[in-house]
C-alpha cells in the first residue's frame, strides 16, 4: 500500500458547507446530537434534561427530512419546467 496517500491531510471544509463531514449531517443536526450525547454522558442529568435533549435532536432530524423533501420537490419542478421549455422551443423552431 502506498504510504504517501495515507499521509495526505484531509481537505479543509469550505465556508458554504453545512457539515463537518460533507454529505453526512447538517450542522444543526450535528450540534443537537452532540448536546444529546453530552447530556446522556453526564452523570447528573435528570430525566427531564435527557427528554429535552432527545426531543431537540429528533426535531432537528425531522426538520432536516423536511428540507430534503422540499429540495427534491424543487428539483423535480425545475426538471419539469425545463422539459416544458424545451418542448416550447422545439415547437417554435418548427
Amino acid at each position: 500500500m502506498d504510504q504517501k496517500n495515507s499521509d495526505k491531510p484531509t481537505p479543509a471544509k469550505k465556508p458554504d458547507q453545512n457539515s463537518s463531514v460533507p454529505g453526512l449531517l447538517p450542522k444543526n443536526v450535528e450540534e443537537c446530537l452532540g448536546k444529546l450525547l453530552a447530556v446522556l454522558d453526564a452523570g447528573n442529568s435528570t430525566d427531564e434534561d435527557k427528554k429535552r435533549a432527545r426531543d431537540a435532536f429528533v426535531c432537528s432530524v425531522e426538520a432536516w427530512g423536511d428540507d430534503l423533501r422540499l429540495e427534491r420537490r424543487a428539483d423535480a419542478a425545475m426538471d419539469h419546467m425545463l422539459k416544458m421549455l424545451e418542448g416550447m422551443t422545439e415547437k417554435r423552431d418548427e
